[in-house]
């Protein structure tokens, strides 16, 4: 019973978006093969993003995001996060504008996660809801 909670509990949470914004992989207004989505169970936790299926390819900004330098060693830029990459370095309050190389995907996947905003980095959105990733 706790778990059908927290599966529903995790769905309502990440369901919304904030807006729309391009893809982080090109081509950016391109679908692209996802391995793992939101709130799939894991052992001992629910997967907070969805796994995008690039391996060995640059990271696009997918929204216009502003820098908070302590975010670049958690893999945060604006209200994004990254696993498996490799973040370029960009000046304190510098503003990234949809479209611009921030990094690279150093595994077999880009793992993606969308926040509320950088000051709310706990808090999981949908990548795949209305209004998010398109097309």
């Amino acid at each position: 019973m706790r778990v059908k909670i927290l599966i529903v509990l995790v769905f309502f949470l990440g369901a919304g978006s904030l807006s729309a914004y391009q893809w982080p992989v090109r081509p950016q207004d391109g679908q692209h093969g996802i391995n793992s989505t939101l709130g799939e169970y894991r052992v001992g936790y629910f997967h907070a993003g969805v796994d995008i299926n690039e391996a060995a390819d640059s990271i696009y900004c997918p929204d216009t995001s502003i820098v908070d330098s302590t975010e670049l060693r958690d893999r945060w830029i604006g209200r994004f996060r990254y696993w498996h990459v490799s973040l370029l370095d960009f000046p304190h309050d510098d503003t990234v504008q949809p479209g611009a190389t921030i990094g690279y995907i150093t595994g077999s996947h880009l793992h993606f996660r969308e926040s509320s905003s950088r000051l709310s980095p706990h808090d999981a959105l949908n990548p795949l809801g209305d209004s998010a990733l398109t097309p």
